[in-house]
């Protein structure tokens, strides 16, 4: 099994827990997020050899962050962050995530949990035992879910998690750091994974790359292309925080698209187009870092697998039939996709004798299958 452990290098006590190999280190300095580093299991160092090396490794990057990369100036605090969490049927997963976000220092203003037509009480007796807000939503779909935390919130900052994720202590304070002007309408963060404990969610962070984006704070404008790949640079869902008044300015998350709908997801890609062609810009910072529980079984993967060809290609034949995007730049889009993930990267893997990277790559493929059926299904956009 493979072991994912932080080390505070700031911290003069600071061990891994256990010999680590083999293991995933994320290296950090106090909130400062350095870098993260693999040890294979070969690796037969003792725990304080291991220690002194990552500090050598990063001790240039400790003193440039102490000298040059001062926290960015803010106009928002912790206390204008409330952290809204959407769950259904997952009390499990739900006990976790809440037990992390007891443990966030500065607190946030509140913390919602949003209950998406789960079945019996448990979810409900769950949130209060932890003795945080409990809000019902009916109406099953993951963007309603989302649209009805932010509405039961006054604070200036909506900062989504996941149910399966667990927000690092320092997550409220990063996340209004990442406020640091007052064009910046969106923060999202850095996603490691909780655990690597099965071969499908070792897979999904060595061949597919996890939900990472790197390490280093990157600021995205209107004027960056809005579409495709590109917008999947800004980061995920499950570490994403919005100012209200821009949600309320956009009328938050378009029910139409998203988990609990034919596209399956897409609702953070509509959202990142949306605002930045709004006007707005979005900020990706590292140091808000949250770990996720990354499906455990090959056929969970495969299933996410099929999903993510499937919204991707239905969200561009989406706005192709709206008019936002021209059928000459889907079609270009779509092609270099296919080019990319479908065909060089599955030969490629075959090659290898990788056959969990073709397996992937063939399951999103027919994913992205079933796009003109889940557009068919999906209703026109409401009137502006």
């Amino acid at each position: 099994m493979t072991k994912c452990y932080d080390l505070d290098l700031a911290d003069p006590s600071a061990q891994l827990p256990v010999r680590p190999a083999p293991a995933w280190v994320l290296v950090r300095h106090g909130q400062r997020v350095l870098g993260e580093v693999q040890l294979g299991p070969d690796d037969a160092r003792s725990r304080d050899e291991i220690c002194r090396d990552l500090e050598r490794r990063f001790s240039v990057a400790v003193r440039s962050r102490q000298l040059l990369d001062a926290p960015p100036p803010t106009e928002l605090q912790p206390s204008d962050v409330a952290v809204v969490v959407c769950t259904r049927d997952r009390p499990h997963h739900l006990n976790l995530c809440l037990r992390a976000l007891r443990a966030l220092d500065p607190a946030p203003a509140e913390i919602i949990v949003v209950d998406n037509a789960s079945t019996g009480t448990s979810t409900r007796e769950l949130v209060i035992s932890h003795g945080m807000r409990y809000v019902r939503e009916e109406q099953p779909g993951l963007n309603h879910a989302r649209n009805t935390g932010w509405r039961a919130t006054s604070s200036a900052v909506v900062a989504y998690v996941d149910d399966d994720a667990r927000a690092d202590r320092h997550f409220v304070a990063a996340i209004a750091q990442g406020f640091s002007s007052p064009e910046i309408s969106v923060v999202t963060g850095l996603v490691r994974p909780a655990e690597l404990a099965s071969r499908a969610q070792r897979a999904f962070e060595q061949i597919e790359g996890g939900m990472g984006k790197g390490y280093e704070r990157r600021l995205f404008h209107a004027g960056h292309a809005p579409v495709g790949v590109h917008t999947y640079r800004c980061g995920v869902g499950t570490n994403m925080a919005v100012r209200r008044t821009v949600l309320d300015a956009i009328d938050g998350f378009d029910v139409r698209v998203g988990v609990g709908t034919p596209t399956r997801g897409g609702y953070e890609l509509d959202l990142f187009v949306r605002v930045l062609t709004a006007g707005h810009s979005i900020a990706y910072e590292p140091h808000a870092v949250v770990r996720h529980v990354h499906r455990r079984t090959t056929s969970g993967l495969l299933a996410q697998m099929r999903d993510r060809g499937l919204t991707f290609s239905s969200t561009l034949r989406l706005y192709e039939r709206e008019g936002r995007l021209s059928s000459t730049a889907v079609t270009r889009e779509l092609v270099r996709w296919h080019w990319r993930r479908h065909l060089r990267r599955p030969l490629t893997a075959a090659r290898r004798r990788n056959w969990m990277a073709v397996s992937l790559c063939l399951a999103e493929l027919r994913g992205s299958l079933g796009a003109k059926r889940a557009v068919a299904a999906t209703p026109p956009r409401a009137p502006a």
